[in-house]
């Protein structure tokens, strides 16, 4: 669901402080976390993959941070649980693979940073102004600008329901205004 009031918010990214963050995050999204008074943690999921020797796969490691912070059962126990599942899960592949993910998770908690906000986290930096948060340029098909986006953006509950296609149906093609180009390394 939607990111509530005072929720909690994880992000995988190499800003481990709340300035680089300010940098690094957009205006209205910085402004958002403020309003709804969002908790915000930060962790390098893939950096501790790459040095736990699991490359880009930093699935565990995020499994772990969510066991740590949702609550739905004592962290200790349930990490105890998961190590036991990964053991279980990846015996086939071998001892090291199995010792690769258990080392991945044992990091992901010395990594995984509270970011405490400053008062003026969420106000401009300076020459910063409001962008809409997603631009798009004309030649987009009015459907992606008027219903896609929006319902990406998780407000598609705003929409009136005459700026749907009768049936709901998408016509074919349209995954192609969702990508998000956002690669974790650009290869040289």
């Amino acid at each position: 669901g939607a990111l509530e009031e005072g929720g909690v918010f994880v992000l995988n990214s190499p800003w481990t402080s709340a300035e680089l963050l300010r940098e690094n995050l957009k205006l209205e999204f910085r402004q958002f976390i403020v309003q709804k008074n969002i908790v915000v943690y930060n962790i390098d999921a893939s950096s501790v993959a790459r040095q736990a020797g699991m490359g880009r796969l930093i699935n565990n490691i995020m499994q772990t941070v969510f066991f740590h912070l949702a609550n739905i059962m004592d962290p200790v126990k349930a990490i105890t649980l998961f190590k036991k599942e990964v053991e279980k899960t990846y015996k086939n592949k071998g001892p090291e693979v199995v010792k690769k993910n258990i080392d991945a998770i044992d990091m992901a908690l010395d990594n995984l940073h509270r970011i405490d906000l400053p008062a003026e986290w969420g106000q401009p930096r300076a020459g910063e102004v409001r962008r809409p948060l997603r631009e798009r340029d004309a030649n987009v098909p009015s459907v992606v600008a008027e219903v896609l986006d929006p319902v990406q953006l998780r407000e598609g509950g705003f929409l009136p329901v005459s700026k749907f296609s009768p049936g709901g149906v998408v016509e074919l093609g349209m995954t192609q205004w969702a990508k998000r180009g956002v690669a974790p390394k650009i290869p040289v």
